[in-house]
């Protein structure tokens, strides 16, 4: 979880680049000036879960921003579907979880997740402004297949009632039920 946090982090700076590039709102830009921050947050609570001290230093290489359609895409994926999952997700873990200090912890992380999701739609929302009709359409199948790659939770594993991942048929549901309505 730390990594991930910490690669949001990356991910959310490389965003508001790319969107300020292209000439997205401001408000866009400063959201995901926002969402970075709240990841390094993320970052620190998971490492502080499992009690490391800090991760491994990681080169970042300086990338060229992407154009819109690869910001499209990669929104539309990661973003409108992955985050908004996430949401979902680390949302009901936090009721889910027995230790109520964690049960806190990750109920503002699924607050922060809900906003980043927010904002991702939000972009994709500037972004159907600015893409061409059969680019939009592009986009609707990468959210599709995106949400093929959604996890199954059809593994067990003793640690997971610690992280309020135990009850595997609701994880199923809520899977279930996310991707409906992404297909509404």
């Amino acid at each position: 979880m730390a990594i991930l946090e910490q690669s949001a982090v990356v991910a959310f700076e490389e965003l508001a680049s790319t969107l300020r590039h292209h000439g997205a709102p401001e408000t866009l830009v400063r959201r995901a000036m926002i969402a970075a921050e709240d990841e390094r947050r993320h970052t620190a609570v998971a490492l502080r879960l499992c009690a490391e001290p800090e991760l491994p230093a990681r080169e970042e290489a300086q990338r060229a921003p992407l154009t819109l359609l690869e910001l499209a895409r990669l929104n539309a994926r990661e973003g409108c579907v992955l985050e908004s999952f996430a949401a979902l997700q680390v949302a009901w873990q936090a009721r889910s979880v027995a230790a109520p200090q964690l049960a806190a912890e990750l109920a503002q992380i699924a607050l922060d997740e809900a906003s980043h999701a927010e904002l991702a739609w939000d972009v994709d929302a500037w972004l159907a402004t600015v893409l061409t009709p059969e680019e939009r359409d592009a986009m609707e199948l990468v959210r599709r297949e995106a949400t093929a790659e959604l996890p199954a939770f059809e593994r067990t594993a003793a640690w997971l009632p610690e992280v309020g991942l135990q009850a595997q048929a609701d994880l199923r549901q809520l899977r279930a039920e996310f991707v409906a309505t992404l297909a509404a």
